[in-house]
């Protein structure tokens, strides 16, 4: 009779199938399952956010781009709550001004609208790309 795999999660003290686990992605635990099973990490989870709701989108913030929360408001506050490039405001914009940054050196530049963030990405934040671009743009006027 084939059996399967069971851990303990120590906030619950049941015994689970590793599939009610998550796996940790990063840090030196890396690939191992969390010592609590989906329910409970997912109940404590929600609950962290419910008591500070600003963690989260600060502890992303540090790790993306090495800034916080108060530095992205600040920035916002400084572009007046507008793209840096189409001057759109963040109210008609989908979801919020994202954070622009170098992928290269990691500098954050300003915050965009959706439409310029992915445009710049997608030109590979490439000056002579882009320059090739509004040259084929004049040409068709």
């Amino acid at each position: 009779m084939d059996s399967m795999p069971v851990k303990h999660c120590n906030r619950c003290d049941t015994t689970l199938p590793f599939s009610e686990f998550h796996i940790r992605k990063s840090g030196v635990r890396k690939g191992k399952l969390y010592s609590d099973c989906k329910k409970c990490h997912n109940e404590v989870s929600r609950a962290a956010r419910l008591k500070n709701p600003r963690y989260q989108p600060n502890w992303e913030l540090q790790k993306k781009y090495g800034i916080t929360l108060e530095q992205k408001e600040a920035m916002a506050v400084a572009q007046e709550f507008k793209c840096k490039i189409c001057g759109t405001h963040q109210d008609d914009v989908w979801g919020s001004l994202h954070v622009d940054h170098c992928h290269i050196t990691g500098k954050v530049r300003g915050l965009l609208c959706v439409n310029c963030n992915q445009g710049v990405g997608k030109f590979k934040d490439d000056q002579e790309l882009l320059k090739k671009a509004i040259d084929y743009l004049k040409e068709y006027e």
